[in-house]
């Protein structure tokens, strides 16, 4: 099972401060993560193998920014022990 965790503004709620792709034992990593806001632009991606770990995942800002409430989008490439790559999305809720 793949999931991903909701984003809150570091302010208010401390260790659930960075958007990131959750896997099982079957996932091997993530190949790429794009979020989008809500007309469709790219506001952040990653090649960088954030798996499991928020800290290397997304903060809530655009360039320095951060992000208004809202929903986003995202969309990840991630590979299976197998070889096999699964693309996955879903929505993000910033919730100041």
């Amino acid at each position: 099972q793949i999931s991903a965790e909701v984003l809150k503004k570091k302010a208010e709620i401390s260790g659930n401060n960075q958007f990131t792709i959750y896997g099982n034992e079957q996932v091997k990593k993530v190949n790429e993560i794009k979020v989008f806001d809500r007309w469709g632009n790219a506001i952040w991606q990653t090649t960088t193998n954030c798996l499991n770990q928020p800290s290397l995942g997304w903060d809530g800002t655009i360039n320095g920014t951060q992000i208004e409430t809202g929903v986003y989008t995202y969309v990840a490439e991630v590979e299976i022990f197998s070889g096999e790559k699964k693309l996955v999305s879903g929505d993000i809720t910033w919730v100041k």
